[in-house]
């Protein structure tokens, strides 16, 4: 039988027995030895450590962990036991960690008192209130839970949801560097050191919100908004290339130099979404391959984090040895990857940090990867089956098929039946005249002139 509770240092080979299915999931708890250790510079640190459970072992843990100092907990759920971005299963939770004794006015004020500001800010921002509060030790956690746990590719608009509500409440004193989906806070009923104060539950509200009508009250727009606005937009781009075709020729790729103005109007391509559902995407194909073949793992571990990159959910500055550690044991848990091969993607991926951009055809770019999805279908040689798995990646066939499929339910939604339940009844299929011992001509003349009778209100014999 598998324990329930698992060491995060566990070698690859050994976490092949762990993998989780996807309806099960992993939370990780972090937690102080209480030893001291120097590191190479020849600073003290305290050192931490982390530990894995299943999902369904929440309550056993904290009453585990209970009483023990510096214990934190992460926020989210993931398919391994860990918490590497490359291995999250579901999002559970939108937080805040407030530490308010860093604002001068707030030092001296009760946890209570800066809940009653927090809940003020809310209410004046027509926001729910959170269904749960905690008094960390020296400041305080709000969250959110969801109705319904988010899937692994809502990640972006959650991240959005995380920074509107930081910046709003940053006053209050939100920690800016809180707000990752890998994020632990401290677990209550466990000790903060520096005080010896017990973390413990201010607020306890069994009824928690849904996430759309969460992020749709805390974010500028709601998704119907912004599909509009997404639909405007490549409008307007489309006339804008029609009109750049017929007047100019395309000009070669050229490097603009380091020039906040000359990149004033970057092109949006290779920002957002898109980009973290391809990268999932492409989890998705080495999960369902097994592993990739060699001559095609190079090019998956690039695009893989270049994808992460171009999302915005880690940036080059961001330690990604562990990510990297996490996409090469889903693209083969046996591959030894010369990091080297990475040089020139981190380069791109310095210099769009810098402000710097291609430009193409007239229009600024980001230096990372842009590929045609034409161009990871042929590269990956992805099937038309591998396809219907997935949510980007996908041909011009695959994308009838699903269009046709969307109008065939909504012509049964709307109360139309199949065609060939139609044809089954039509009269060509059950040919009544036979049972009538008529010619099909005959049939027709007499169905004929009872129609004519019944419009014109004339009685037949």
């Amino acid at each position: 039988m598998q324990p329930s509770k698992l060491n995060l240092d566990l070698g690859y080979e050994e976490a092949l027995n762990y993998h989780s299915p996807e309806d099960r999931g992993f939370f990780s708890v972090l937690f102080a030895t209480g030893r001291t250790l120097v590191d190479k510079q020849g600073k003290t640190f305290k050192e931490k450590r982390q530990t894995s459970y299943f999902i369904s072992d929440l309550q056993r843990a904290s009453q585990e962990w209970s009483g023990s100092l510096d214990v934190w907990i992460g926020q989210n759920e993931f398919r391994r036991p860990n918490r590497r971005l490359t291995n999250l299963l579901r999002l559970c939770t939108s937080f805040v960690d407030i530490d308010f004794y860093n604002v001068a006015s707030l030092a001296r004020l009760t946890p209570d008192q800066v809940t009653q500001r927090i809940f003020s800010v809310l209410q004046d921002a027509q926001l729910p209130f959170p269904n749960i509060v905690v008094e960390s030790g020296r400041g305080l956690q709000i969250k959110w839970t969801y109705k319904e746990k988010l899937p692994a590719g809502a990640l972006p608009r959650w991240k959005a949801v995380q920074a509107h509500l930081i910046d709003l409440l940053s006053h209050l004193g939100a920690d800016p560097n809180a707000q990752d989906g890998s994020r632990v806070l401290r677990l209550a009923g466990t000790l903060h050191s520096y005080n010896r104060t017990l973390v413990q539950m201010l607020r306890l509200d069994p009824n928690p919100v849904d996430f759309d009508q969460f992020a749709n009250a805390v974010l500028p727009f709601t998704q119907s908004e912004l599909a509009e606005l997404r639909k405007e937009r490549g409008e307007k781009v489309r006339k804008l290339r029609e009109q750049e075709k017929r007047e100019k020729k395309a000009k070669q790729l050229v490097l603009v130099s380091n020039n906040r103005e000359q990149s004033g109007n970057l092109h949006q391509k290779g920002f957002g979404s898109l980009n973290w559902s391809r990268y999932q995407d492409l989890l998705k194909l080495c999960r369902m391959r097994g592993t990739i073949k060699d001559g095609q793992r190079t090019q998956m571990l690039v695009y893989l984090l270049n994808f992460m990159l171009l999302s915005g959910v880690a940036t080059h500055h961001t330690k990604l040895d562990k990510e990297l550690r996490a996409m090469i044991f889903e693209i083969d848990p046996t591959w030894s990857f010369d990091d080297s091969r990475l040089t020139t993607l981190l380069r791109k991926a310095e210099a769009r940090d810098r402000g710097e951009t291609v430009n193409f055809r007239d229009e600024q770019w980001t230096p990372l990867y842009t590929p045609k999805t034409r161009t990871l279908i042929d590269l990956f040689e992805i099937t038309s089956d591998e396809e219907r798995s997935l949510s980007t990646i996908i041909s011009k066939a695959e994308k009838d098929r699903r269009r046709r499929q969307r109008d065939e339910e909504k012509r049964r939604a709307s109360g139309m039946i199949p065609r060939s339940d139609y044809e089954a009844m039509s009269v060509e299929r059950k040919k009544p005249w036979e049972s009538e011992g008529v010619s099909r001509a005959t049939y027709y003349r007499r169905e004929k002139a009872q129609k004519h009778a019944e419009e014109n209100q004339i009685p037949t014999l």
